[in-house]
């Protein structure tokens, strides 16, 4: 397997993967679905860098921005935005920095092309609109299928319908999704760490929120001596509430796996043979080494395993350019099957 063919592998993985999210979210046609949880905030910054030379993608995120964009947590997107240009600023070379910036140059343009002008205000909490492309004047629905359809499909957005976009919405989600998955490999718990660090809200504001819960007999603590204040479902708001997800996962990892590859694309350009073996190697190894990590903190469960036994020198190079497509592939899967 050549550096290219590998790359380019890892990419249709994340398009895959990106596409089967969209899915879950009302696009039409046909395809891998996700089943496990959902996140708009890092879905749009994956379209953002996946979909660049995927037209029909970039436009299934406008149409949805434009009927659902008043769901979007900007205070959520703001801190994936900051995450992602961190690893950024840590790139290497001009060129991988560009990475990042361009992906948020995609992201721009279309929130502004798309989006109803009674929501720039919220907007411009993150991006500076004139810099973008004018607004359309007429947005066409034909790629995402009728509100009521994609909202009944979706717990999520029905709970960010009912409370807004923001911690209330978001850590009930989290509860019932867990609740309601069969296993719990990563330990999940509902407690103010645990869900700060899941779902990319300030510690503070997700600490009221559980108390709230609490107070309105949604959530109780596990024992009444629990002084890390760890709570278990009470009793459900909904009845029945139909959950399609086997289980939760952390979605902005997934999003700086999709940087990474990018980064290290870019650190290669066109001239792939130019390269020596070794660095190859090193460069590739270590993106892996991250995507598996990132996994974990995904709370996506692998099978695979990244060993490098013998001395990097003695490893053959196919056998080290194939770690990545198996590795995101699996990835991939996990995703898209609805048996755990």
């Amino acid at each position: 397997m050549l550096l290219e063919e590998s790359l380019n592998a890892c990419q249709k993985y994340f398009l895959d993967l990106t596409w089967a999210h969209w899915n879950r979210f009302g696009a039409t046609g046909f395809g891998p679905m996700n089943h496990c949880s959902l996140d708009p905030e890092a879905l749009l910054m994956l379209t953002s860098f996946v979909g660049q030379e995927e037209g029909r993608l970039l436009e299934i995120m406008g149409e949805w921005i434009h009927q659902h964009g008043s769901l979007i947590s900007i205070e959520r997107l703001k801190k994936l935005v900051k995450i992602c240009e961190k690893d950024s600023s840590e790139a290497e070379t001009r060129e991988t920095k560009d990475v990042f910036h361009k992906a948020s140059s995609v992201l721009g343009n279309i929130v502004f092309k798309f989006i109803p002008k009674t929501q720039y205000p919220k907007w411009k909490k993150l991006f500076h609109m004139e810099k973008f492309a004018s607004p359309l004047s007429e947005v066409s629905s034909k790629r995402i299928k009728e509100s009521n359809v994609v909202v009944q499909q979706n717990l999520l957005m029905r709970l960010r319908y009912l409370f807004g976009p923001g911690t209330r919405s978001d850590i009930l989600y989290f509860v019932l999704v867990i609740d309601h998955q069969k296993k719990n490999p990563f330990n999940l718990e509902i407690s103010s760490p645990t869900l700060a660090r899941s779902l990319g809200y300030n510690m503070s504001s997700v600490h009221r929120t559980l108390n709230d819960f609490s107070d309105a007999l949604i959530l109780k603590k596990k024992a009444a001596d629990d002084k890390r204040m760890n709570f278990i479902l009470h009793q459900s708001i909904f009845k029945n509430p139909r959950i399609i997800e086997k289980c939760f996962i952390n979605w902005f990892p997934i999003v700086r796996m999709v940087f990474s590859l990018g980064r290290l694309r870019k650190s290669f350009g066109t001239r792939f043979q130019a390269y020596d073996e070794s660095i190859i190697k090193s460069r590739f190894l270590r993106f892996v080494s991250l995507c598996h990590d990132l996994a974990r903190q995904a709370c996506i469960p692998l099978k695979s395993q990244i060993s490098v036994e013998l001395p990097l020198k003695d490893v053959p190079l196919e056998q080290v350019l194939k770690m990545g497509p198996t590795l995101i592939k699996e990835i991939c899967e996990f995703v898209t099957s609805a048996k755990w």
